[in-house]
């Protein structure tokens, strides 16, 4: 069997499948960060900074909302270009940008800021699993 000129060898195949596999466990372990310590503790980090009591709210919902509005585009850019590594750098980058910005900003403003661009992170789940 001939190999063509744009077919990468099986080792260059190995290599990137461990690379994706490893990516996709790093984003699941930081998804599961999330549920473990940051939806436990956001009560009360937000008593802390003194925000209101409604504000838990919109720390939640942003997250959702984040990660309704993202998954439609994460879908749409995996199916054209058949590969969801990309999504996943991208994603891992929204992820991680979003804790970072929710821990080192005590503001009730940027909470909730922060918890939409995690949300923009885990809109990658659905194109993931899929």
């Amino acid at each position: 069997m001939k190999l063509r000129m744009n077919e990468p060898s099986v080792k260059e195949q190995i290599k990137d499948r461990r690379i994706f596999l490893a990516c996709c466990m790093l984003w699941f372990f930081l998804s599961g960060v999330e549920y473990a310590i940051v939806l436990p503790t956001v009560h009360f980090y937000l008593d802390s900074i003194g925000a209101e009591t409604f504000y838990i709210g919109f720390v939640i919902g942003s997250l959702s909302l984040g990660a309704m509005i993202s998954a439609p585009i994460y879908a749409a850019i995996t199916d054209h270009f058949k590969k969801a590594i990309y999504i996943i750098r991208v994603g891992m980058i929204f992820s991680i940008g979003g804790s970072c910005l929710y821990f080192l900003v005590p503001q009730k403003n940027i909470i909730v800021l922060a918890r939409f661009i995690g949300g923009v992170g885990w809109g990658l789940e659905g194109a993931l699993t899929g």
